[in-house]
């Protein structure tokens, strides 16, 4: 899988708050007046790179619009599931966030929400059009 620099979120960024915490990186999606839910379906994906669980942690991402590229007060347009902390380990399977059409706002992101703080967790999150699930 090739990584575009222009489509990644988060390289490597500490999410282990215990609190919202968005994406380094966001997307401007009118850069370009494109619609990146319209056509073939593009992907968030989202890569445990390390993890060492804190007391009872739970994580939570989810995808955000901004018109502010900060991302100071987002839209969620999608959370997943509460991911237990026994279910979260480094290198785990990606967590894959299909990107919907119709997308308001100028920046597109995440927020990753933590119930109670991990001792280290720190994710990558890159926009695809393709999703390998052997990362």
């Amino acid at each position: 899988m090739i990584l575009d620099k222009e489509l990644l979120l988060s390289d490597g960024q500490d999410a282990k708050a215990n609190s919202s915490k968005v994406s380094t990186n966001s997307i401007d999606l009118s850069a370009a007046l494109r619609d990146i839910g319209k056509g073939e379906q593009l992907y968030v994906v989202v890569v445990v790179d390390t993890y060492t669980a804190g007391s009872n942690t739970a994580l939570t991402i989810s995808l955000i619009t901004d018109d502010d590229e900060a991302l100071g007060s987002p839209t969620t347009i999608f959370s997943t599931p509460a991911i237990a902390y026994t279910a979260i380990a480094a290198g785990m399977v990606p967590i894959v966030i299909p990107i919907p059409p119709g997308i308001a706002e100028q920046y597109l992101g995440l927020n990753y929400n933590c119930t109670t703080a991990a001792t280290a967790l720190t994710v990558t999150a890159f926009v695809a059009k393709d999703v390998q699930t052997n990362l």
